[in-house]
């Protein structure tokens, strides 16, 4: 609940220092860079969440250590060679304006303290530390940023998203190393060992799912910044930053619920399994659905605070309200899949979810802007959960969804 309320304060400050268009600059900057940073964990920091409780269970410290080790440098070497690639990329690209293809460049040097903080992230979840694998990159690392933001703003000087993003990069850097010299002083993590090529084989669905996952995240942003112009970019960011104010009952509770069914799955207690997901599916639909009324219904003040030239989207909440009330009432379904070996399957949802995304956005997005990206988010997130929650009936042969609660209850 802090980090959520700290990044959206955030975006309030950056929309404030850099309007609409600056904010959609390098809106398109940070989303090149998140995506980037999540192709460059090869999906490792994900696979790290099962392999501990898996290898706990076990008691097999020495192959953990092992993988961590071996996780921790693929991680380094892969972010590397993607910031390269990045660079390279929009060096020679004349897709988008000069502005935004600067800001993109330089977004490069973001890859790999985010690509560490991330695989770090999946280490602490799996370690059922929950407060340090949200603490870092969720609190600490958009604190720290506000504050700078902050400070440019009572300068009174003019900046722009070069200036903030060259803040972000060094504020990432610092908090990365910290957080590793942290997790190593605890034994949670050691240093990097030697790349072995069967843990980023068993980790390759995992990138799929991660890979698909950010980006159906950050596609808009790059669709309206590619299509529709960086204002147009910059009216969507409150609705992507308020988004995740919906979804802090099932963030907050999924964060210990993974680690906890992957060990049930390991064991084989089905039964405790199918208890914990029924909790955890009525809990996140009943606090995802009286949020999303409290916060669409006071979007107007909301997107005030960003600035008057954002309040033109604010009708748009209660679309997305919508749309994450019935992920919820669908059950943890992503969760379930992966955390019980079809991660190919829960692969296979995002997939679809990221084609009707892209499918949508290209019919709406160039005549509709901002409405289109929103009904295109919208469309992806109802054809993933139908998709998972059928996946999850076929394999798992329960339902996780609220229906199945309340038929039971009966």
């Amino acid at each position: 609940m802090i980090s959520i309320g700290i990044l959206f304060g955030q975006a309030v400050l950056t929309a404030r220092l850099l309007g609409p268009e600056g904010y959609g600059t390098l809106a398109f900057g940070l989303s090149v860079a998140t995506v980037a940073a999540t192709v460059a964990t090869l999906g490792l920091g994900k696979l790290a969440v099962r392999q501990i409780a898996f290898l706990q269970v076990r008691g097999d410290p020495q192959t953990l250590a092992k993988f961590l080790g071996s996780a921790l440098s693929s991680t380094l070497v892969s972010a590397i060679v993607v910031s390269a690639l990045i660079a390279v990329t929009f060096l020679g690209s004349d897709i988008v304006d000069d502005d935004i293809r600067a800001v993109s460049v330089l977004s490069a040097i973001l890859v790999t303290p985010i690509a560490v903080l991330l695989f770090l992230r999946g280490v602490s979840q799996g370690h059922q530390n929950v407060l340090l694998s949200q603490g870092p990159i969720d609190v600490l690392r958009p604190a720290l940023v506000s504050l700078v933001i902050l400070a440019m703003l009572a300068s009174g000087r003019q900046f722009g998203p070069i200036s903030v993003l060259l803040a972000s990069a060094t504020v990432l850097l610092l908090v990365a190393l910290s957080t590793f010299l942290m997790m190593k002083s605890k034994g949670l993590i050691g240093w990097p060992g030697k790349v072995e090529v069967s843990d980023i084989r068993l980790a390759l669905p995992f990138a799929g799912l991660s890979i698909l996952a950010i980006l159906q995240i950050e596609l808009n942003t790059i669709l309206l910044a590619s299509l529709a112009g960086a204002e147009a970019a910059g009216l969507y960011q409150p609705i992507a930053r308020i988004a995740p104010l919906i979804l802090i009952g099932v963030q907050a509770v999924g964060m210990r619920y993974a680690p906890r069914i992957a060990a049930c799955h390991s064991r084989g207690d089905n039964e405790q399994l199918r208890k914990l997901t029924r909790y955890f599916t009525v809990a996140t639909t009943v606090v995802t659905a009286v949020l999303g009324i409290l916060i669409a219904g006071s979007g107007p003040i909301l997107l005030l605070v960003f600035g008057k030239a954002f309040v033109t989207s604010a009708s748009f909440l209660w679309l997305v309200v919508a749309a994450q009330v019935f992920s919820a009432a669908c059950g943890p379904v992503a969760i379930l899949l992966t955390m019980t070996g079809a991660t190919k399957t829960a692969l296979a949802g995002q997939f679809v979810a990221l084609l009707v995304h892209l499918l949508v956005g290209f019919l709406l997005i160039p005549d509709m802007g901002v409405a289109g990206a929103v009904w295109a988010l919208v469309a992806g997130i109802a054809a993933s959960n139908l998709f998972l929650y059928a996946a999850v009936r076929s394999q798992l042969r329960f339902d996780p969804s609220v229906l199945q609660f309340m038929v039971r209850q009966k």
